[in-house]
């Protein structure tokens, strides 16, 4: 990519909820499912010039909850 892999949406989440537990590739969107906590997060293909294979993540109201007990956890250094 164009930029640091931690400053992508798949790096945050990568770097926040640890490797998926499975990837689903459809046409244009990447689909990252984890076990623990039960959550997905879906990514959609922005291609740019710099990298026609960048993704970034569809925001969505239902990550907000785990989103912040995960960074929670980690400040407790309970991950």
């Amino acid at each position: 990519s164009y930029k640091e892999g931690w400053k992508t949406d798949r790096g945050m989440i990568f770097i926040v909820f640890g490797a998926p537990d499975e990837v689903m590739v459809t046409g244009q969107q990447e689909i990252w499912a984890y076990k623990n906590p039960r959550q997905e997060f879906a990514f959609t293909k922005a291609g740019s010039v710099y990298h026609p294979d960048h993704y970034v993540l569809i925001r969505d109201k239902q990550y907000t909850e785990d989103w912040y007990l995960t960074v929670d956890l980690w400040r407790k250094s309970q991950f």
